[in-house]
Protein backbone atom coordinates (compact mmCIF):
# COMPACT_ATOMS: atom_id res chain seq x y z
CA UNK A 1 0.00 0.00 0.00
CA UNK A 2 1.12 3.59 -1.25
CA UNK A 3 0.64 6.56 1.25
CA UNK A 4 0.55 9.70 -1.01
CA UNK A 5 1.29 12.62 1.39
CA UNK A 6 -0.36 14.91 -1.28
CA UNK A 7 -3.77 16.59 -1.79
CA UNK A 8 -2.48 17.06 -5.34
CA UNK A 9 -5.10 15.79 -8.18
CA UNK A 10 -2.21 15.17 -10.56
CA UNK A 11 -0.41 13.01 -8.75
CA UNK A 12 -3.85 10.67 -8.00
CA UNK A 13 -3.99 10.53 -11.55
CA UNK A 14 -1.05 9.31 -12.26
CA UNK A 15 -0.89 6.65 -9.53
CA UNK A 16 -4.26 5.48 -10.65
CA UNK A 17 -3.28 5.52 -14.27
CA UNK A 18 -0.28 3.16 -13.09
CA UNK A 19 -2.97 0.93 -11.47
CA UNK A 20 -1.06 1.48 -8.44
CA UNK A 21 -2.72 0.78 -4.63
CA UNK A 22 -2.80 3.63 -2.69
CA UNK A 23 -4.79 6.29 -0.80
CA UNK A 24 -4.09 10.21 -0.16
CA UNK A 25 -3.04 11.96 3.23
CA UNK A 26 -2.06 15.41 2.72
CA UNK A 27 0.45 16.14 4.92
CA UNK A 28 -0.34 19.89 5.77
CA UNK A 29 3.32 20.91 5.67
CA UNK A 30 3.53 24.65 4.99
CA UNK A 31 5.62 24.99 2.06
CA UNK A 32 8.07 28.49 2.95
CA UNK A 33 8.67 30.57 0.27
CA UNK A 34 12.57 29.71 -1.50
CA UNK A 35 15.60 31.76 0.01
CA UNK A 36 18.24 32.22 -2.82
CA UNK A 37 19.72 29.26 -1.47
CA UNK A 38 17.18 27.20 -2.10
CA UNK A 39 17.25 28.83 -6.29
CA UNK A 40 20.63 28.03 -6.34
CA UNK A 41 19.72 24.20 -5.18
CA UNK A 42 16.39 23.84 -6.36
CA UNK A 43 16.56 19.70 -6.23
CA UNK A 44 17.71 20.12 -2.39
CA UNK A 45 14.95 22.48 -1.89
CA UNK A 46 12.27 20.54 -3.30
CA UNK A 47 13.61 16.97 -1.64
CA UNK A 48 13.62 18.98 1.74
CA UNK A 49 9.87 19.68 1.40
CA UNK A 50 9.05 16.01 -0.07
CA UNK A 51 10.65 14.58 2.79
CA UNK A 52 8.98 16.54 5.39
CA UNK A 53 5.86 15.88 3.87
CA UNK A 54 6.52 11.92 4.27
CA UNK A 55 7.77 12.33 7.01
CA UNK A 56 4.74 14.10 8.33
CA UNK A 57 2.14 11.59 7.49
CA UNK A 58 4.63 8.79 8.36
CA UNK A 59 4.38 9.96 11.84
CA UNK A 60 0.57 10.24 11.95
CA UNK A 61 0.51 6.44 10.65
CA UNK A 62 3.28 5.41 13.58
CA UNK A 63 1.42 6.20 16.36
CA UNK A 64 -1.05 3.90 15.60
CA UNK A 65 1.72 0.58 15.85
CA UNK A 66 -0.98 -1.82 14.59
CA UNK A 67 -1.82 -0.12 11.48
CA UNK A 68 2.21 0.58 10.87
CA UNK A 69 2.75 -2.96 11.51
CA UNK A 70 0.73 -4.95 9.70
CA UNK A 71 0.10 -2.89 7.09
CA UNK A 72 3.80 -1.76 6.12
CA UNK A 73 2.77 1.11 4.12
CA UNK A 74 5.08 2.75 1.98
CA UNK A 75 4.57 6.67 2.43
CA UNK A 76 5.34 8.87 -0.68
CA UNK A 77 6.52 12.55 -0.48
CA UNK A 78 6.66 14.98 -3.69
CA UNK A 79 7.51 17.85 -4.06
CA UNK A 80 7.60 20.03 -7.74
CA UNK A 81 9.11 23.63 -8.39
CA UNK A 82 9.91 25.34 -11.79
CA UNK A 83 12.58 27.00 -11.89
CA UNK A 84 14.07 29.80 -13.94
CA UNK A 85 16.30 32.42 -14.18
CA UNK A 86 17.98 31.01 -11.47
CA UNK A 87 14.65 31.70 -9.45
CA UNK A 88 11.90 28.83 -7.93
CA UNK A 89 8.52 29.83 -9.01
CA UNK A 90 5.99 28.53 -6.88
CA UNK A 91 2.11 28.27 -6.99
CA UNK A 92 0.70 31.50 -7.78
CA UNK A 93 -1.03 33.00 -5.14
CA UNK A 94 -3.44 34.71 -7.44
CA UNK A 95 -4.28 34.99 -11.40
CA UNK A 96 -2.08 38.50 -11.48
CA UNK A 97 0.67 36.66 -10.49
CA UNK A 98 0.00 33.62 -12.69
CA UNK A 99 -0.14 36.08 -15.27
CA UNK A 100 2.98 37.46 -14.48
CA UNK A 101 4.63 33.74 -14.27
CA UNK A 102 3.84 32.81 -17.57
CA UNK A 103 4.69 35.78 -19.53
CA UNK A 104 8.31 35.21 -17.75
CA UNK A 105 8.12 31.94 -19.50
CA UNK A 106 6.47 32.36 -22.49
CA UNK A 107 8.79 31.08 -25.40
CA UNK A 108 11.20 29.80 -23.26
CA UNK A 109 12.88 26.55 -21.99
CA UNK A 110 12.50 26.32 -17.81
CA UNK A 111 13.47 23.36 -15.65
CA UNK A 112 10.65 21.43 -13.56
CA UNK A 113 12.77 19.79 -10.53
CA UNK A 114 10.83 17.44 -8.44
CA UNK A 115 12.10 15.56 -5.15
CA UNK A 116 10.70 12.66 -4.19
CA UNK A 117 10.81 10.48 -0.87
CA UNK A 118 9.93 7.46 0.10
CA UNK A 119 9.42 6.55 3.43
CA UNK A 120 8.89 2.69 4.99
CA UNK A 121 6.49 3.13 8.03
CA UNK A 122 7.11 -0.08 9.23
CA UNK A 123 11.34 0.00 9.40
CA UNK A 124 11.53 3.80 8.67
CA UNK A 125 13.22 3.40 6.00
CA UNK A 126 13.99 6.16 3.52
CA UNK A 127 14.66 6.33 -0.42
CA UNK A 128 14.78 9.56 -1.98
CA UNK A 129 15.82 11.14 -5.53
CA UNK A 130 15.43 14.55 -7.24
CA UNK A 131 14.53 14.37 -11.24
CA UNK A 132 14.76 17.14 -14.01
CA UNK A 133 12.81 17.86 -16.87
CA UNK A 134 13.18 20.66 -19.52
CA UNK A 135 10.09 22.23 -20.62
CA UNK A 136 9.75 24.64 -23.44
CA UNK A 137 6.18 27.57 -23.87
CA UNK A 138 4.91 28.34 -26.90
CA UNK A 139 4.89 32.39 -27.41
CA UNK A 140 1.52 33.23 -25.21
CA UNK A 141 -0.37 35.54 -27.27
CA UNK A 142 -2.89 37.43 -25.27
CA UNK A 143 -6.00 35.89 -26.45
CA UNK A 144 -4.25 32.38 -24.80
CA UNK A 145 -3.36 34.02 -22.15
CA UNK A 146 -6.19 35.69 -20.71
CA UNK A 147 -8.64 32.47 -21.86
CA UNK A 148 -5.99 30.25 -20.11
CA UNK A 149 -6.18 32.12 -16.69
CA UNK A 150 -9.91 32.51 -16.89
CA UNK A 151 -9.87 28.66 -16.79
CA UNK A 152 -8.95 28.32 -13.45
CA UNK A 153 -6.31 25.82 -14.12
CA UNK A 154 -3.52 27.78 -12.89
CA UNK A 155 -4.47 27.62 -8.89
CA UNK A 156 -2.45 25.33 -6.79
CA UNK A 157 0.07 24.82 -10.15
CA UNK A 158 3.84 25.45 -9.55
CA UNK A 159 4.41 28.14 -12.47
CA UNK A 160 1.14 28.66 -12.76
CA UNK A 161 0.25 26.30 -15.71
CA UNK A 162 -0.57 22.70 -15.49
CA UNK A 163 0.70 20.21 -18.58
CA UNK A 164 -2.30 17.92 -18.48
CA UNK A 165 -5.58 19.40 -19.64
CA UNK A 166 -6.07 23.07 -20.66
CA UNK A 167 -2.48 23.28 -19.96
CA UNK A 168 -1.28 20.78 -22.68
CA UNK A 169 -2.08 23.40 -25.65
CA UNK A 170 0.66 26.15 -23.61
CA UNK A 171 3.40 23.50 -24.18
CA UNK A 172 5.73 23.32 -27.37
CA UNK A 173 7.81 20.33 -25.93
CA UNK A 174 9.16 18.53 -22.86
CA UNK A 175 12.15 17.20 -22.59
CA UNK A 176 13.10 14.39 -20.06
CA UNK A 177 10.18 12.80 -17.80
CA UNK A 178 6.51 13.52 -19.23
CA UNK A 179 5.27 12.24 -15.62
CA UNK A 180 7.56 14.55 -13.58
CA UNK A 181 5.98 17.85 -15.40
CA UNK A 182 2.57 16.80 -14.28
CA UNK A 183 4.54 16.62 -10.50
CA UNK A 184 5.21 12.67 -10.10
CA UNK A 185 8.27 11.28 -12.05
CA UNK A 186 7.35 8.01 -12.19
CA UNK A 187 10.12 6.43 -13.69
CA UNK A 188 12.20 7.54 -9.98
CA UNK A 189 9.21 5.98 -8.47
CA UNK A 190 9.30 2.77 -10.31
CA UNK A 191 13.22 2.46 -8.86
CA UNK A 192 12.44 3.34 -5.92
CA UNK A 193 9.63 0.87 -5.19
CA UNK A 194 11.99 -2.04 -6.77
CA UNK A 195 14.42 -1.22 -4.57
CA UNK A 196 12.16 -1.77 -1.48
CA UNK A 197 10.79 -5.46 -3.27
CA UNK A 198 7.57 -3.41 -3.79
CA UNK A 199 7.67 -4.61 -7.23
CA UNK A 200 8.23 -8.86 -8.22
Amino acid sequence: MIVLASGSEGRRELLQREGLPFIAVPSGVEEPPPSAADAARPGDYTLRLARDKAMAVCARLQAIPSLAESLRPLVLGCDTCIHVDRTILGKPRDAGQAADFLQRLSGREHRVVSGLCVVDAGNGSVHQTSVESGVRLRRLGSGVLRDYLRSGEWAGAAGGYRVQGKGARLVERVRGSHSNVVGLPLEALYGILQQTDTLE
